[in-house]
């Protein structure tokens, strides 16, 4: 079968949390918010494509696919919250520029 959410959960808090420092220190010049929101638009196409390769690699299994839909779903907000959080934590321990 295929690993849920609570099989690989220190994966998915780990690369959630990953994207969205990595999407804050790409995005430059952006102001907080737009980082933040970028951090969660990044988190909903991870859960996006993780659901996408769910629904594919289940073609034969005979898993239910309102299921995946499901899971899919969940998957998407937990991926968008924690990216988001990712892109916070960030900001917080980024150094003030006009401090230095």
């Amino acid at each position: 079968g295929l690993p849920s959410l609570k099989n690989i959960w220190l994966l998915v808090i780990a690369l959630s949390l990953v994207c969205g420092a990595v999407v804050t220190l790409g995005c430059g010049g952006a102001s907080v918010g737009k980082r933040i929101i970028a951090a969660a638009v990044c988190g909903i196409l991870t859960g996006l494509l993780y659901t996408a390769v769910s629904f594919i690699l289940s073609q034969n299994s005979g898993i239910i696919a309102e299921n995946i839909i499901s899971r899919g779903v969940w998957r998407i907000f937990i991926f968008a919250i924690l990216s988001a959080i990712g892109a916070i934590v960030t900001e917080l321990k980024l150094l003030d520029p006009d401090a230095a």
